[in-house]
């Protein structure tokens, strides 16, 4: 009698590569987690303070994609965790573009009020030089009688009087009898995470034919003027020298 040799049937399953049947393996929660880190990210946007979530976004989707590389197919989750690391990356090099951008953007602003300041004060234009301070800043050259009497047109001769004999005033009047003036950042800081933002600059003050020269630092805050406009007001200054 003749015997029927049997022969495995295919299982449907063996029609798909691993990858397909990635469902069927366990889900790695580390690349769930970067998943929602990696959304999270965009916060940056609103902080600078929070490029730590982009961070450790792109920390556990590297440790989940090693995780899943060495589960021996035992975890699934790598395009969750490549998904992860994308959006860390795209918002966190974003967020860093913009706050580049920024703070540029501010250096420029802040020079721009620092040297027409200063330049008013070497040409002893001292009421043009009040109109570009902030109001606690002329409040405090104000004398008892203007405080007291803020139409007081004699108030207000004695606060340019006492501008004018300002050290720093002086100093820039005596050196721009030499020439031209040039201003030269030493250093800066802008704070534009407070408010309002603060700038702290030093400039080194000097003349192509003279070898006189002084060093300053300027404060300056930024306030409100309209609608979404705003503009810089110096709140201080310190002659060094």
């Amino acid at each position: 009698m003749a015997t029927t040799e049997s022969r495995p049937t295919d299982s449907p399953m063996d029609h798909f590569d691993a990858d397909e049947l990635g469902q069927y393996r366990s889900l790695s929660s580390l690349a769930v987690v970067s998943v929602v880190l990696g959304a999270f990210s965009a916060l940056t946007f609103a902080s600078p303070m929070l490029i730590v979530v982009p961070l450790a976004a792109a920390g556990t989707a590297l440790l989940a994609l090693r995780s899943i590389a060495t589960s021996g197919g035992g975890l699934s989750g790598t395009r969750l965790a490549l998904v992860g690391l994308t959006l860390a990356v795209m918002f966190g090099v974003a967020a860093f573009a913009r706050v580049v951008v920024r703070d540029s953007l501010l250096e420029r602003q802040v020079d721009q009020v620092c040297q027409q300041w200063l330049g008013l004060a070497s040409d002893g234009q001292v009421d043009e030089m009040l109109v570009l301070m902030s109001k606690q800043a002329a409040d405090r050259l104000k004398p008892a009688v203007e405080v007291a009497q803020p139409d007081s047109i004699f108030g207000g001769m004695l606060t340019s009087a006492l501008m004018r004999q300002d050290p720093l005033v002086v100093a820039l009047t005596t050196i721009s009898e030499s020439g031209e003036l040039k201003f030269e950042i030493r250093d800066s800081q802008i704070l534009a995470t407070i408010s309002p933002a603060q700038a702290q600059v030093r400039y080194a003050v000097s003349t192509a034919e003279s070898d006189t020269s002084a060093t300053c630092q300027i404060v300056l805050k930024r306030f409100r003027t309209g609608d979404n406009e705003f503009e810089w007001f110096v709140d201080g200054w310190t002659l060094e020298n």
